[in-house]
């Protein structure tokens, strides 16, 4: 009976062994076949206008995609040379295409919350355009459920991972003009004469594109998935904006610095009976009566106190 029963033991062990490999094996088949069907969307986009019209038989539903792109967004021009495939969804306002460059995908993408609604015929706009990315099923659940929690207050955003690549093109282009506006600061500071009025300028300059790259480094930081690579960025992030501030900080005291703070001063003659009564007071060296005074730095009332005093008590010269 106990042989029975141990036997019996050891076969529930292999069965749940083998059902156990065999789940992690599906898995993985269905991370791959996801991952595949992902990758097969990457240049697709789903399109949704009610210009699409009822289909028919012997439709051509690529010309009227063409038509429509061309005619919402003026600055991309789409061929039939383009287009590698379309074709209707569900419903007679849906469209699935597929382009043959990534770049023509990326850029009607890019350009869907700018598109040109100019009437068609006569007065009336034409149709809404809406245009998104074509999600695989799991990527879908995926997005729908961020979504939701969204709407519930429980994230603060959502992105997809065609987001996350926009956002790093977007800090790229940022970086690129904070740094063409450095060396500019570079070589204002490195001339001859400093020309206060366009330091100005330009410090006004680098202070709005540090805080328009400082606002895309905070959203990108928002989708990074991984904490080390957040981490590693920040850090690489953090070394480029120091450079800018020390950039600035420079722009900044030359711009408020002045060759000449006031003209030299005249030392006022002390009469000799005034002199002889201070006699017996140890007293610095006095230039001639005649050689101006110059002034190399001036104090303000608000940090006079600080320099006098140490631990607010005065100090004596």
């Amino acid at each position: 009976m106990e042989g029975e029963l141990f036997l019996r033991d050891a076969e529930t062990k292999d069965l749940r062994n083998k059902i156990s490999s065999q789940e992690t094996t599906i898995k993985s088949l269905k991370e791959q076949l996801d991952g595949i069907d992902t990758n097969g969307r990457k240049n697709s986009l789903i399109l949704k206008c009610d210009e699409f019209g009822k289909r028919g038989r012997e439709e051509d539903i690529e010309g009227k995609v063409i038509s429509i792109l061309n005619h919402r967004f003026r600055d991309v021009r789409v061929a039939r040379q383009d287009i590698q495939t379309t074709h209707r969804l569900q419903g007679d306002s849906t469209v699935i295409v597929n382009f043959l460059k990534t770049k023509l995908k990326e850029e009607i993408y890019e350009r869907r919350m700018n598109q040109v609604r100019a009437p068609n015929r006569g007065d009336r706009l034409a149709a809404p355009l809406y245009v998104n990315e074509s999600l695989s099923a799991t990527n879908k659940e995926i997005f729908k459920a961020l979504l939701e929690a969204k709407k519930r207050g429980k994230i603060y955003t959502v992105y997809t991972r065609r987001d996350l690549s926009m956002m790093y093109k977007k800090r790229v282009a940022a970086k690129g003009w904070l740094s063409r506006t450095m060396n500019k600061a570079q070589e204002l500071l490195d001339a001859d004469q400093c020309d206060q009025e366009a330091l100005r300028v330009i410090q006004k300059e680098l202070e709005t594109r540090l805080s328009n790259l400082d606002g895309l480094q905070s959203d990108l930081e928002l989708i990074i998935e991984s904490e080390s690579e957040m981490l590693d960025d920040i850090e690489k992030a953090g070394v480029f904006r120091d450079s800018v501030l020390c950039v600035l900080s420079k722009v900044v005291k030359a711009a408020i610095e002045v060759p000449v703070i006031c003209a030299p001063l005249s030392r006022p003659s002390l009469p000799a009976s005034v002199m002889a009564e201070l006699s017996h007071l140890p007293m610095a060296g006095r230039p001639p009566p005649d050689e101006p005074l110059h002034v190399h730095i001036l104090v303000g009332m608000d940090y006079y106190w600080s320099m006098t005093t140490v631990a607010d008590a005065p100090m004596l010269h």
